[in-house]
């Protein structure tokens, strides 16, 4: 985890060099929550780099739990005390989404790619998306769709005003220099 936030943060201080501000989302089981002193200790990290806790977003998954609902509560909580954006991830897959969304602070929430799929083609999809994006106004959370793998899908996603998105169309993933390139195109 350490070292995914070390390079997240040299990335952030070469693209912020080349003109561009950019916020990295990272992959945060939420089994990491069992060890209390873990916020503090991430915070000190990212300060020690000079990175900034606004400037990183912890994805939690559904995938992984805590041993106690109370060590979920406290870790996000404090994780969000500490400066650094929260996103559900995956909304949609699992039974518990709903649940953590309205039970925690997070900033950010990510839709499913399974709940993109095949839009273009059948006009009920559009019906939960539009849902789910009125939910995350309300809660003043940002919309990252995960999938957007087409024109047609893309433009479906920014008529729904979701905040980004997150697929192969776009790019698919690249290591720091490359997006630095890019981003310079």
């Amino acid at each position: 985890m350490f070292s995914m936030i070390e390079q997240a943060i040299e990335a952030q201080f070469a693209w912020q060099d080349i003109g561009y501000r950019v916020p990295v989302s990272i992959n945060f089981p939420a089994h990491l929550l069992n060890d209390e002193t873990l916020p503090d200790r991430l915070l000190v990290h990212v300060l020690h780099l000079n990175g900034v806790p606004t400037k990183l977003c912890f994805e939690l998954t559904e995938c992984s739990m805590t041993e106690l609902q109370i060590h979920y509560i406290a870790g996000v909580c404090r994780l969000r005390l500490k400066g650094f954006g929260l996103a559900r991830d995956d909304f949609g897959q699992g039974f518990r989404s709903y649940y953590h969304l309205v039970n925690t602070p997070f900033t950010e929430l990510k839709i499913d790619r399974a709940l993109i799929a095949n839009c273009e083609n059948e006009e009920s999809i559009g019906v939960p998306q539009k849902g789910i994006r009125a939910l995350a106004q309300y809660w003043g959370l940002e919309v990252v769709a995960e999938g957007g793998g087409n024109v047609a899908q893309l433009a479906l996603l920014c008529q729904f005003d979701c905040d980004a998105v997150q697929g192969f169309l776009i790019s698919k993933a690249l290591p720091t220099q490359a997006l630095s390139d890019l981003l310079q195109q």
